[in-house]
């Protein structure tokens, strides 16, 4: 089981964790997004520096009553990866931790 979790805040930083034979707990998920945790819909496959692999997107479940700031960089990947019929004019608010990962990983999140 191996497996990546990237953080990108709203000022567009990323941050990146590995893991090894382990799994992400949820207080690891709660942590990165500062909250609740919510999958982000569609958002199934990421499109990164010419690089596709399956994934699981998560932001703060509560983001948006919290008046979170807008992550414009986690938007753009969201809004290039997913037809725009499904996204519309939605945006991610505060962190968002997407995990890429083998099957066994992204099976345990």
């Amino acid at each position: 089981m191996r497996g990546t979790m990237r953080v990108i805040r709203p000022d567009g930083s990323i941050s990146t964790r590995h893991f090894y034979d382990q799994h992400v707990s949820l207080d690891d998920l709660k942590q990165a997004v500062g909250g609740y945790i919510e999958i982000v819909p569609h958002f199934h496959v990421l499109e990164f520096g010419g690089q596709i692999d399956r994934c699981i997107v998560l932001c703060n479940e509560e983001g948006k009553l919290h008046d979170m700031p807008i992550n414009a960089v986690a938007t753009a990947l969201w809004r290039h990866s997913v037809p725009a019929e499904l996204v519309g004019n939605d945006v991610l608010v505060g962190p968002v931790a997407i995990l890429t990962g083998d099957g066994s990983f992204l099976s345990n999140v």
